[in-house]
């Protein structure tokens, strides 16, 4: 007998009041009403990343790619920090007053050190003013008004009392620029000098992937921040148990995350659970003929929960749309070519810092009239070779500029091997092999150095199936190794 874990069938409309409890929002920080909060709360899915970010650690650093769930993991640190009672504060660098870019680094250092010094003191005053009424008898002054010798003495008091300090949005205004990656360098060198100095302050900071490798490329000593790092990623069947957990959650079950994992492992009963809002199958092509509708989603995502809850939400407005009470092929073919234009503007704002024409480069990846005759199938599969080749020929009309790091020529014209790498690490390009029938995809997350130089691994390349339908209109992806 199936496990519904107590969910209470009802019809489903698809109004927009139904998407939003069903799905939730692309991001954490929209859900900021007292109901959505409680809602994302219930549905939170904990993976392993969460447990690790609890440690009783000084620092640590969550890096991950926009859209895969940061500030969703420091919300529900914050409502578990609540719960156990113990003293905590958010702050995000617009909270202090930051130093001038134009500074040398060890000023800066400075500059930040007292910066956060003073908005810890001032942020745990605020919220436990109780605890602070010692500070009101020893000085009688408010905070604001105190020197940097009483801040010292107050945050010594902050630092016994156990606290920790979440700082988030640190590259909010990330540009890539030389000053913008020396101010985060000296706001970090800064937290790590506070650390030394009151042993009992927790760190947790998070950080963009894009963000963080420009800065550990900016100065050889950001090799000391390497261990502080959390790297924040999901598998498919982690996409799975989130969207799962919605849905129980949406149809008044509940489920534990012990409960959850056997859960994505046992498909007929994941099935029954996506029974709920999803049709059994998709009617496509070829390999994509019949294939469950969860299976379709993790192959169209790149492994993010926004890609997820972003095609999931398209997909409902369909339906409602058609007049339909689940989301099935005619629903998700429709939104296929809108998923896939914002994935690839998307991708165009996360990293054009890095790569200033980064639209032309993707943009020209599209398959040609020569390609499209001679690839009948894997029309965005590639060869080491057929990719040099393409990416050359894109050269013969364009120069591509990437960011270096610090040195003399901070900007520098790219080679071939470098925008290889460079559209692998942004997820634009999967590793991928076909091993006796068996198709093995690689992210950059799961293996940084399959695209070697000097190496063959024996992997081809395939344009990530999310962009297929924005480099490739009015066709499908049905025909990709991978799929």
């Amino acid at each position: 007998m199936v496990n519904n874990y107590g969910m209470t069938s009802k019809k489903l409309l698809f109004t927009e009041d139904e998407i939003n409890s069903l799905f939730g929002n692309e991001t954490a920080e929209d859900e900021s009403s007292q109901e959505n909060f409680s809602r994302f709360l219930k549905y939170y899915f904990r993976t392993y990343i969460f447990n690790s970010i609890q440690a009783k650690t000084q620092i640590q650093l969550l890096v991950g790619y926009k859209g895969i769930g940061k500030s969703a993991v420091f919300r529900k640190l914050q409502e578990e920090l609540d719960l156990r009672k113990e003293i905590f504060i958010s702050i995000t660098p617009s909270d202090i007053n930051q130093p001038e870019e134009g500074n040398n680094m060890a000023e800066m250092e400075k500059l930040w050190r007292y910066g956060l010094k003073r908005c810890i003191t001032e942020k745990v005053y605020g919220k436990y003013k109780d605890l602070f009424n010692i500070f009101k008898k020893i000085f009688e002054k408010k905070i604001v008004d105190m020197g940097e010798e009483e801040i010292n003495f107050s945050l010594k008091f902050i630092a016994e009392k156990k606290t920790t300090i979440l700082i988030d949005d640190i590259d909010k205004e990330w540009t890539g620029s030389i000053g913008i990656i020396h101010r985060t360098s000296s706001m970090i060198n800064a937290i790590r000098k506070l650390a030394q100095e009151n042993e009992n302050l927790y760190f947790k900071i998070s950080l963009r992937t894009d963000a963080y490798y420009q800065y550990r490329k900016s100065d050889e000593s950001t090799d000391k921040v390497e261990q502080y790092v959390l790297w924040l990623k999901w598998t498919d069947a982690e996409l799975l148990a989130m969207l799962a957990k919605r849905i129980i959650t949406y149809f008044g079950g509940s489920i534990s995350n012990q409960e959850l994992s056997k859960l994505v492992e046992n498909k007929s009963e994941l099935l029954e659970i996506f029974n709920y809002v999803f049709e059994k199958s998709y009617d496509g092509e070829g390999k994509w003929e019949d294939i469950y509708i969860y299976d379709l989603l993790t192959r169209i995502i790149r492994k993010r929960p926004r890609d997820l809850v972003k095609i999931c939400r398209l997909a409902g407005r369909k339906a409602f749309e058609h007049n339909k009470n689940l989301i099935g092929t005619n629903e998700l073919s429709q939104i296929f070519d809108e998923y896939s234009q914002s994935r690839l503007q998307d991708t165009f704002l996360e990293y054009r810092s890095e790569l200033r024409d980064i639209d032309a480069l993707l943009q020209n990846m599209k398959p040609t009239s020569q390609e499209k005759k001679k690839k009948k199938k894997n029309l965005f599969v590639y060869t080491n070779d057929e990719l040099d080749k393409k990416i050359q020929n894109i050269m013969l009309r364009h120069r591509f500029y990437l960011y270096k790091g610090s040195g003399k020529e901070q900007v520098a014209e790219a080679s071939i091997h470098e925008l290889k790498f460079f559209m692998y690490k942004i997820n634009f390009l999967l590793a991928i092999k076909n091993n006796n029938g068996e198709i093995i995809e690689k992210y950059f997350e799961e293996q940084r150095y399959l695209m070697d130089e000097d190496a063959d691994y024996g992997f081809k390349w395939e344009i990530h199936r999310a962009f297929h339908w924005a480099l490739n209109p009015g066709n499908n992806a049905h025909d990709s190794l991978g799929t």
